[in-house]
Parts: structure tokens; C-alpha cells; sequence
């Protein structure tokens, strides 16, 4: 007759603060703690991510934990408490977007046709630019400052955000007259 129990050890996982710039992901460098015994040749494998990838300074860290023994998973011989914290930090990343050159006919408006480009600082993967530009006004002159202007989409969602960016005017525009 068998009548013997094994019941399971609890262990405590708690996340860690961490920070990082922007790159559009969850992930983390941070390595949660872990409180309690484990089993001899039981081995935790920390990890974190973030609770979403915008730019912020209360998010929520996630930790989670495998428990290995040599090949095996040992996760179900331990009742897991998690906890976490509201520390983490995404910080912005930088980008520097330039307005360029444009020359056009009095047309009573500021739009220009001209595409501002991202001169430093990169986007990440999946995010896309919106450039546009206008002239600083609609009058007939050879020395207008083109002000350029960037909205930053991923998919539908707007990030511009997530970037701290620097506007690079020209005073090279023109509107000739009509």
C-alpha cells in the first residue's frame, strides 16, 4: 500500500526594474529573483518582458520561470507565486528629420510637395514614416523656411511617441508668382 505525498515546494518569482530605449518589442535584460528551495539538479531559468512596448515609466514587469533537471521540465513539482513590479522604463528613441528644397507656383497655400528625410536615427522594424513638409507661409518670396513634420505609424497604431524627434528646418523655399 501506498500512502506516501509529495507536495509541491513554493517558490517566489518577482520581477526587477529595468530600462531600455525604444525598439518596438516586450523584451527585457532584466533576470527576476526567485525565493524558496528547489530540488537537487533543478535549475531556474529567469526571464521578463515588459507589459507592452511603449514609451513609458510605470510599466509592469512580467517575470516567468522554467525549472530544469538536466532534459527535463520540473516546473510542475513547484507551486509558483508571482510578483511583479511597476518600475519599468522604455525610453524614447531619437531620430533628426531635415525638410529639403521645394519651389513652386503662388497658389495661395503653404503645402509643398517636397518629402523631409530622416538624416540620423533609425525607426524600427515595422514602423513607417509619414513625412510632409509646408512653407512657413503663402507668399511670393525666394527665402522660405520649409517645416517638416513626421507621423510614425506601425500598422494602424500611431508611435510617433515612442521617438523624440528633432525637426531640421531649410530656408531655401520658393514661391514664384503666379
Amino acid at each position: 500500500v501506498s500512502t506516501g505525498v509529495i507536495n509541491k515546494d513554493t517558490i517566489t518569482v518577482t520581477s526587477v526594474s529595468d530600462i531600455k530605449t525604444y525598439d518596438g518589442n516586450t523584451s527585457s535584460k532584466g533576470i527576476p529573483t526567485i525565493a524558496g528551495l528547489l530540488g537537487k539538479g533543478d535549475v531556474p531559468v529567469l526571464t521578463q518582458v515588459y507589459d507592452d512596448s511603449n514609451v513609458r515609466s510605470n510599466h509592469t514587469m512580467i517575470a516567468s520561470v522554467a525549472i530544469n533537471n538536466g532534459p527535463s521540465d520540473e516546473i510542475t513539482n513547484y507551486s509558483v507565486i508571482y510578483k511583479t513590479v511597476s518600475t519599468g522604463v522604455i525610453n524614447t528613441d531619437s531620430i533628426t528629420v531635415t525638410s529639403v528644397s521645394d519651389i513652386k507656383t503662388y497658389d495661395g497655400t503653404t503645402s509643398s510637395k517636397g518629402i523631409p528625410t530622416i538624416i540620423s536615427g533609425t525607426l524600427i522594424k515595422g514602423d513607417v514614416p509619414i513625412l510632409t513638409q509646408v512653407y512657413d507661409d503663402a507668399n511670393v518670396r525666394s527665402n522660405h523656411t520649409m517645416i517638416p513634420s513626421v507621423i510614425i505609424k506601425n500598422g494602424t497604431n500611431d508611435v510617433t511617441t515612442n521617438y523624440s524627434i528633432t525637426n531640421n528646418t531649410v530656408s531655401t523655399g520658393v514661391i514664384n508668382k503666379d
